[in-house]
């Protein structure tokens, strides 16, 4: 499960992650970022919630709970970001990655009032992902 996206966009992308991840206290390497297709994201999707869906843009999955990595200390999860449909929108494919980290830091949008601190809490961590993007 890997999208075939430019080089310079993908490090790019790795730098903005490592620079929040940094920023917050965590680790390298404690969120995993995987760039995919659409089929692929729908499938993943189906897997996980058994909801068929026609667009899915990001998931974000949170690690379990003393759940061992023997390669890292600590790990928050797993972001996978629909690059097919965004690889010409560097932009929106790096507030896709920051909306799935959100995610992890346990931001939710399921009622109106989640939805205004997880958009703060974006906000936030965009201006730090953009410093040099």
């Amino acid at each position: 499960m890997d999208f075939e996206m430019g080089s310079k966009l993908r490090e790019r992308i790795r730098r903005a992650v490592a620079r929040v991840l940094r920023e917050l206290g965590h680790p390298p390497g404690a969120v995993e970022v995987f760039f995919v297709t659409d089929a692929e994201m729908r499938a993943l999707k189906f897997k996980t919630t058994g909801k068929k869906v026609r667009i899915v843009d990001v998931l974000a999955f949170e690690e379990p709970h003393n759940f061992p990595h023997p390669d890292r200390e600590t790990s928050l999860g797993e972001i996978y970001v629909n690059a097919e449909r965004f690889e010409n929108d560097p932009d929106r494919l790096l507030f896709l990655v920051i909306h799935g980290f959100a995610h992890l830091l346990g931001f939710r949008h399921a009622r109106e009032r989640d939805t205004i601190k997880m958009r703060r809490a974006e906000k936030k961590l965009l201006m730090l992902a953009r410093e040099g993007f």
